[in-house]
């Protein structure tokens, strides 16, 4: 009898310690939450975080020599960022453009979608190269290693990306042909959700286009249809024991800080051009307009079909975002010149 009692104290011991603990971590990764969704530095980096290799340059094709370009690659080079001790690498492919102009010519980053660099994004990036724009592709799908990572670490990878994103534009503007005043963004599906918060954190970016991106992530998360996302509800709901989609979408809402509309309201709608698909099942359309709305209703045009139309649209669109940037490049920089103008004579 003696021996039940001390088993059962020592039992009831565990027990209290074991749920302490648990309540000190849930506490702290609420705390580490709060403070994602308030603290926009926790994107920040500082000039020792990373290094980029050496540009190696590919050698160029036959329609490349007829557009007046050069294709590098390179790699930048991650380190400890003090934020759970995340390393890693970002591919970099960059389009030098050889047009006549300007010693120094605008930059457009490019940040894919889940699928990685395609056809559209290299097509998208030489498009800009041979019109006198220099251009760049991260890829950051090698980060993209879902299914593993529990619901309550999926904001990591949106905070390394956007790092790694925020640490390109720090490499570029130094380059000495490329013109820092006047870099523009372009980021398709998740990459538009990245480029959506980059928008919001970012104002060394000018310009951004948004294509099928979408703000709202638990309720992107609940009613997603995508091949990729969907295997991850699945897969996260079977081994965290979830029994709901209501469930998972609850949860996610509660991990889920790095929102984009969190941080909309940080940009001018003037500085944005969205691309929304009227029948999107994998970023769903109502999620779109959600970011829309999110933004101070920038200007935007309406595709008529579904994720994959919407991706594709940018392809036929060229003209008109070209017309976006070098519109908002001009009204920057003619505002830089207005300020400067004004303390001169205030000096006087």
């Amino acid at each position: 009898m003696k021996k039940l009692i001390s088993f059962l104290i020592v039992y009831s011991i565990f027990c209290l310690i074991t749920h302490l603990l648990h309540v000190e971590n849930s506490c702290a990764e609420e705390q580490l939450a709060d403070e994602i969704s308030h603290n926009p530095e926790i994107f920040n980096f500082g000039s020792k975080d990373f290094s980029v290799n050496e540009l190696k340059k590919i050698k160029p094709s036959i329609v490349e020599r007829r557009h007046y370009l050069e294709v590098y690659q390179t790699k930048i080079v991650a380190r400890d960022h003090n934020f759970r001790n995340l390393n890693t690498f970002y591919p970099i492919t960059f389009y030098k453009s050889l047009r006549p102009g300007p010693a120094k010519k605008p930059f457009v980053l490019i940040i894919p979608s889940i699928m990685g660099v395609t056809p559209i994004e290299k097509n998208t990036a030489k498009h800009f190269a041979s019109i006198g724009y220099h251009s760049a592709i991260i890829d950051l799908s090698d980060n993209a290693n879902y299914l593993d990572r529990p619901i309550r670490n999926l904001d990591d990878l949106l905070i390394r990306d956007i790092r790694g994103a925020r640490m390109l534009i720090s490499y570029a503007e130094k380059l000495p042909f490329v013109n820092k005043n006047n870099l523009g963004l372009i980021g398709t599906s998740l990459g538009g959700i990245k480029a959506s918060i980059l928008m919001g954190v970012e104002p060394r970016i000018r310009a951004g286009v948004i294509v099928v991106g979408g703000g709202g992530f638990s309720d992107i998360w609940y009613q997603t249809k995508g091949d990729e996302t969907v295997a991850y509800k699945q897969h996260r709901m079977k081994e965290e024991g979830i029994d709901t989609l209501e469930e998972f979408r609850d949860i996610m809402k509660k991990y889920s800080k790095t929102d984009p509309i969190k941080y909309a309201q940080n940009r001018d709608p003037k500085d944005l051009f969205m691309i929304l698909a009227n029948k999107d099942t994998v970023v769903p359309t109502s999620q779109q307009h959600v970011l829309w709305q999110a933004f101070g209703q920038p200007q935007k045009e309406i595709v008529n079909g579904g994720h994959m139309t919407g991706s594709l649209s940018v392809l036929w669109k060229y003209n008109t975002i070209t017309n976006f940037f070098q519109n908002r490049f001009t009204e920057h920089n003619n505002a830089t010149c207005n300020v400067l103008i004004e303390k001169v004579f205030q000096s006087y």
